[in-house]
């Protein structure tokens, strides 16, 4: 393959790398400020003597989703026994919520 031919590829392909990377760093960012707005609120609502099962739920249910993409892409037996217990806290979390609420 000429330089030519290597050039029409890449124009044809038609992703912009400075904006996949853009969105990349926007979605880093968006987790790392859902994650501590989180744990704030979870942290104010044991000093206010609350329990957040709704919150704790978001939480692992976010995890697991993360774990779900890791373990997709990489196979490793750690992301996937992540994925279950995540899922299983974020489960357990979400009844808990359920029953406190009604």
């Amino acid at each position: 393959m000429n330089k030519d031919e290597i050039l029409k590829k890449a124009r044809d392909e038609k992703t912009d790398e400075g904006l996949e990377n853009a969105s990349y760093k926007g979605l880093s960012l968006g987790y790392k400020i859902f994650l501590i707005l989180i744990l704030v609120f979870i942290i104010i609502n044991f000093i206010a003597d609350k329990f957040s099962h709704d919150l704790i739920c978001l939480l692992w249910a976010f995890i697991a989703a993360e774990n779900y993409t890791r373990y997709k892409f990489t196979k490793e037996k750690s992301y996937k026994s992540s994925l279950i217990a995540s899922l299983i806290i974020s489960v357990a979390s979400f009844i808990n919520y359920i029953i406190v609420t009604f």
